[in-house]
């Protein structure tokens, strides 16, 4: 008896016996429903029509490890010649899902960090803005209040050049805040468990030197713990000397906190469950941010609570006692 097969292609899923088609579940024979089922298969999902076709028989043989929970997982030594044609479909239908696809795709990468990265370098932008306008304003507002005598308002209203610059760097300091603002809620929306474990400003940061939330989810936690110490890393690497412990995260209260010995210890710990909050958030998995950080607390309170070792004392070098 032959062996039956689950076999997808662009316009539908078919169950095959040697090389006859025994039974199919056709796709709508329109562009963008087969993009959409196109776009489904890429992220790894199990289509409706693959599912129904598995159920209806016993013991099915799969040559995709994405249908794995259908049945046995066997690869094709051959690609079963399946048409479209005489299944009504036209390549050219292919060729306008295949563009409705690529565009779709195009979304999504934009959407899933994005908006995130840009918004971090539109903050740094400001405060750098912010900084240089404000250092200005301090100098500018001493030559003529330099001994803080008269009313604020009044020397603002004295010059107006003066007054257009106050307004320039208060006008800065309400984006900045409009910006961490909208940085809190898009890292609250689209990376949850790392926005809990390391919180929204370290993370979107994270995102952002990595690249994009996937890229990070799959970085090893070594590159993870130093991302943000590329300088620093660079100069190890040139002089030996002075291997960064850790990067962007050591602004995190559990690791600047930490004593100098377990600084090292902890980044790495943390850079193990960033890693996971990541991989978590960006496949859209249940939220274990919690858990997470309950975790990089227990472990710097070990650090913490375990009495720290003693470098033993140099020997001192005694005098050589003159020959007569």
């Amino acid at each position: 008896m032959a062996t039956v097969r689950l076999v997808t292609k662009w316009f539908g899923a078919f169950l095959v016996y040697g090389s006859e088609v025994k039974d199919s579940r056709l796709f709508p024979n329109d562009a963008e429903a087969i993009a959409e089922r196109l776009l489904r298969i890429r992220k790894g999902e199990v289509l409706d029509e693959e599912r129904e076709l598995a159920g209806s028989v016993e013991n099915v043989l799969i040559g995709d490890r994405r249908l794995s929970s259908l049945g046995r997982f066997k690869p094709e030594k051959r690609i079963t010649d399946i048409k479209p044609e005489p299944y009504g479909f036209e390549r050219d239908t292919l060729h306008e899902a295949l563009l409705i696809l690529g565009r779709q795709m195009v979304l999504e990468r934009r959407s899933d960090s994005d908006d995130i990265i840009q918004t971090v370098s539109a903050i740094d932008e400001t405060i750098d803005a912010l900084n240089t306008l404000s250092t200005r304003l301090r100098e500018w507002y001493g030559y003529h209040d330099p001994f803080r005598e008269q009313d604020e308002k009044e020397v603002y209203e004295s010059n107006p050049a003066l007054h257009t610059l106050k307004n320039s760097v208060d006008e800065l300091e309400s984006s900045r805040e409009a910006l961490e603002k909208e940085l809190r809620k898009l890292m609250e929306e689209r990376a949850p468990n790392l926005t809990t474990l390391v919180g929204p400003s370290i993370g979107a940061r994270l995102i952002s030197m990595a690249g994009g939330l996937e890229r990070l989810s799959t970085m090893p936690s070594s590159t993870i713990q130093v991302l943000g110490a590329e300088n620093a890393f660079f100069k190890f690497l040139k002089d030996g000397k002075g291997m960064p412990k850790h990067g962007i995260i050591y602004q995190h209260p559990l690791v600047h906190r930490a004593r100098l010995s377990d600084r090292g210890k902890i980044s790495r710990f943390m850079a193990g469950k960033i890693r996971i909050a990541a991989a978590v958030d960006a496949n859209g998995g249940d939220f274990i941010g919690d858990e997470l950080l309950k975790a990089v607390e227990a472990r710097a309170k070990e650090l913490r609570e375990r009495p720290e070792k003693k470098k033993p004392a140099k020997k001192k070098k005694g005098k050589r006692k003159k020959r007569k």
